[in-house]
């Protein structure tokens, strides 16, 4: 994420855009039941990433991952005092997350349902702590009120919205009940092919009139 020096307008547009189009796939998902909308909103949030991505490399950079790598070993130092750049190479992990995230739900969606229950919150921990050094502690001023605001508003999505739950002992009675209710029309069914053999078009157990064939 490049916030730490001022950016360029492109730059700065598309991080803040997708930011606030992350937010509000995370609102939309996390409702009850889902939105439709969310799904797209989300991709889009993490193309305009990848967007960012190329602005701030082509605009800071010059395309060149050893001036980035200096770049990001200069900020780190400044703040808290070691020479590394090695968090650029976290940016290359985030940002090959956060657009595997988006077509892996987009594509194959039902696949993505089934995923892990840890994975959620694990990729939610990694998108906090990304928004929290790029939008908060590596930006002075108005944009790190702004990061806040990000950080502030996921944290009322994810708190709010629709959470995986265990069924409580009433759902599980409900489910229960819907089961042996279908169990009793499938046999019923049986029951009444076996009395009524389509071949005849008569019933068993209904009684013949006299005189019928």
């Amino acid at each position: 994420m490049a916030f730490s020096a001022p950016a360029a307008p492109l730059v700065a547009l598309t991080i803040w855009t997708a930011l606030a189009l992350y937010a509000a796939g995370e609102y939309g998902r996390t409702r009850r039941p889902a939105a439709a909308w969310a799904r797209p909103v989300w991709l889009l949030g993490a193309l305009v990433y990848l967007a960012h991505v190329g602005a701030a490399f082509g605009t800071h950079h010059d395309w060149s991952h050893a001036a980035a790598y200096a770049y990001t070993a200069a900020r780190t130092a400044a703040l808290i005092g070691l020479d590394w750049g090695g968090g650029l190479w976290v940016n290359y992990a985030f940002t090959a997350i956060w657009v595997g995230e988006g077509l892996w739900w987009q594509l194959r969606p039902t696949h993505y349902a089934r995923r892990s229950g840890v994975w959620t919150p694990a990729v939610r921990g990694v998108f906090l702590f990304m928004i929290a050094n790029g939008a908060v502690i590596f930006v002075e001023g108005p944009r790190r009120a702004l990061g806040l605001g990000v950080l502030a508003a996921l944290v009322w999505i994810w708190r709010t919205g629709a959470q995986p739950r265990e069924p409580d002992q009433r759902d599980q009675r409900d489910q229960r009940d819907a089961s042996l209710r279908t169990a009793n029309g499938l046999r019923r069914q049986v029951r009444r092919k076996k009395r009524c053999p389509p071949a005849t078009g008569r019933c068993a157990d209904t009684p013949r009139l006299r005189g019928a064939p």
